[in-house]
């Protein structure tokens, strides 16, 4: 992939596993993968791989969204520290309502 790609990556955790979207924009073509892995070293690695794999680049062109969980996403979350790829923490209800989708409350 050319220089001018840019990445960005969903992920949503649960304690089990973790599923990842990928998003690589490219020009108008925009191909999405998706992957499921084990929320555990052993899963990180894999997503390592995978990544490298579709040759996301760790810089300013990439970003990864992932939902607080309160302790399902903090595996991730260092992960993601520890090989410097940008990471957005966000509230399920924020990330929610970026899709214009409407918020239900339940009571």
């Amino acid at each position: 992939m050319e220089d001018t790609t840019k990445f960005f990556i969903g992920i949503d955790v649960s304690k089990p596993h973790f599923d990842a979207s990928l998003l690589s924009v490219v020009g108008d073509r925009r191909p999405i993968q998706t992957e499921r892995f084990e929320n555990n070293l052993d899963g990180l690695k894999l997503f390592q791989k995978w990544l490298r794999k579709n040759k996301v680049t760790m810089v300013s062109n990439s970003l990864l969204v992932i939902e607080n969980t309160g302790i399902y996403h903090r595996l991730i979350w260092s992960f993601c520290g520890s090989i410097k790829l940008p990471i957005y923490i966000g509230n399920s209800a924020h990330i929610k309502w970026s899709f214009g989708l409407p918020l239900t409350l339940t009571f």
